[in-house]
């Protein structure tokens, strides 16, 4: 599996059946692997998983309209361009609401029915690849929460360092961090 050439799509929502095999614990073991070779972590030393997927499936979910919208005719001796374009945008406008309405209908209705899961997002002011660099360090290297956070180019509190390093190895697994 080339690490490099995958990427992990902002998922807010995941199919509940692919969760545990495809979902965010994937997707952390890859970010981990990934920051180990963006740091050189020799590869004796980065983590072994024996369940390593692409946690890319193929998931082909999406909604279409169900009707064309018709642009009106423009008629030059009654209106000025302006006009017809807000005639068109006040159509277009009520189409996507309308639209809009379905998909959520529908798409709420799926998840009610538990067939997706909100994905929960860590809000934080850290980049995501930094902090998986700083549990690579962690976990490979055992470097020092201390020291992480002192060489970082983030600046970030060796308690911040800590909580997300360890959010991170419980994430993937790994029982190292404390």
């Amino acid at each position: 599996m080339n690490l490099a050439k995958i990427s992990i799509p902002p998922y807010r929502y995941f199919p509940t059946e692919m969760m545990e095999t495809d979902g965010p614990k994937q997707w952390a073991k890859i970010r981990l692997l990934q920051a180990c070779k963006r740091l050189k972590i020799p590869r004796q030393l980065q983590p072994t998983f024996s369940d390593l997927r692409d946690p890319n499936p193929n998931l082909a979910v999406s909604y279409c309209r169900r009707r064309v919208v018709s642009i009106p005719a423009f008629f030059p001796l009654q209106e000025s361009i302006s006009e017809w374009k807000d005639r068109c945008r006040q159509i277009l406008e009520r189409a996507l609401e309308e639209d809009a309405a379905h998909f959520d209908w529908n798409f709420q209705t799926h998840v009610r029915n538990g067939h997706y899961t909100k994905i929960t997002v860590t809000r934080d002011t850290t980049p995501i690849d930094i902090r998986y660099e700083w549990a690579a360090k962690r976990a490979c290297l055992n470097t020092p929460f201390k020291q992480i956070a002192k060489e970082s180019s983030h600046r970030a509190s060796e308690d911040a360092v800590k909580k997300a390093v360890n959010r991170i190895l419980r994430e993937v697994g790994i029982k190292r961090g404390t």
